[in-house]
């Protein structure tokens, strides 16, 4: 069933401008089907230390969205460095590997935990104490940036 609609004189003016908005929804993308981000942070923390040379932070992403979320890098303004790695125990060695990115498939969840997937801090700004919060940035594949808070911890929860 197709509706016509006539332009009254008084509405004339705005009907460019409906087109446009329109056309630009249109054309936006949208991974954000149900009010919500398409990747959510849960659970954001970072080891407390009395050093400046390196922290490690975890937190939980929920992929919300129909499609595979690209994490290219991360970024601190609280250290010199930030990096994805991932720690892994062979025959009672330990070894951290660099990331050059993660996918979190749709709908799925990481846990970034110790001795799994975390983010380096090198060459901190500071010593981070217990109760500090760190800022962190996670650079996605599309584009975007989603900013991370995390407050320091003595210990894993």
């Amino acid at each position: 069933m197709t509706r016509s609609f006539r332009t009254t004189a008084s509405a004339q003016g705005l009907t460019p401008l409906l087109i446009l908005a329109v056309a630009l929804s249109a054309c936006a993308k949208s991974n954000d089907t149900d009010g919500q981000r398409p990747l959510e942070v849960k659970d954001a923390w970072v080891r407390a230390t009395n050093v400046t040379a390196s922290a490690a932070m975890y937190l939980t992403l929920e992929n919300h969205d129909s499609t595979t979320v690209q994490i290219l890098g991360v970024g601190s303004s609280d250290a010199r460095v930030a990096e994805l790695h991932e720690s892994s125990d062979s025959s009672g060695v330990s070894r951290m590997q660099h990331l050059d990115s993660l996918a979190i498939a749709p709908r799925a969840t990481l846990t970034m935990q110790p001795g799994g997937v975390h983010i380096m801090l090198i060459d901190l700004a500071r010593s981070v104490v217990k109760g500090d919060t760190v800022m962190m940035t996670l650079h996605l594949g599309d584009g975007r940036t989603t900013r991370v808070k995390a407050v320091a911890r003595d210990e894993t929860p």
